[in-house]
């Protein structure tokens, strides 16, 4: 914005020294002609030519003036609408990740979310009192920790290669049970998810203790 302010005053200030000068040179030059000799009415010309170049300038000016000074109150309002619609967002999102992330942490299977990378971003209060760990401890490829050793390569790449093919899957593995340091046997089922725009995001899944 205030770019535009400079730039304009740029605009102004030039666009005003030219007329002023050519205004000033090109009617001294025409009365000059027009009246040689005729010293009262050229005297008398020269002050009406120059209370009209104070009308005409003041108005122009005015004119001018007024439609920047609209046309940067639009750009304000249309600045300001875009901020809101923002924030109008910003508020709509984070009541829908509230919302999900409640009726995750109630249901009783353990739902995930990963990336593009199959990185999980998001893990439900069922995994972390099924196997112990925090969130924040499972997410990426932390959650792979609480599986059984023998199986934590298998399902590494298992889930690298849906994030490639896109497709839903399922899997088997052994999940640690933190209240009796057993592992159990768990299906983990994944489907991809997109945006509006149909981009491939991730997938969203469940675990399932069989």
């Amino acid at each position: 914005m205030r770019a535009l302010l400079q730039r304009f005053d740029i605009r102004v200030s030039v666009a005003y020294g030219l007329v002023a000068t050519l205004w000033i040179v090109l009617s001294d030059l025409i009365l000059a002609a027009v009246f040689a000799g005729n010293l009262p009415v050229l005297t008398a010309l020269s002050t009406v030519k120059g209370l009209l170049y104070v009308l005409v300038t003041t108005l122009g000016l005015y004119i001018v003036l007024h439609a920047e000074l609209r046309k940067h109150q639009q750009l304000e309002t249309a600045l300001q609408q875009d901020i809101a619609e923002r924030q109008r967002m910003e508020v709509a999102l984070r009541e829908s990740e509230q919302r999900f992330r409640n009726m995750a942490d109630t249901a009783p299977a353990m739902l995930w979310i990963t990336d593009l990378d199959g990185r999980t971003t998001f893990l439900s209060r069922r995994w972390c009192e099924f196997t112990g760990q925090t969130e924040a401890s499972g997410l990426s490829w932390g959650w792979l920790d609480a599986l059984h050793p023998e199986d934590r390569d298998e399902i590494r790449d298992a889930f690298l290669s849906a994030s490639k093919t896109r497709g839903q899957f399922q899997v088997e593995y052994r999940l640690h049970r933190h209240v009796d340091d057993e592992y159990r046997w768990v299906i983990a089922l994944g489907t991809p998810r997109y945006s509006d725009a149909g981009q491939f995001q991730g997938y969203i899944g469940s675990v399932v203790d069989v």
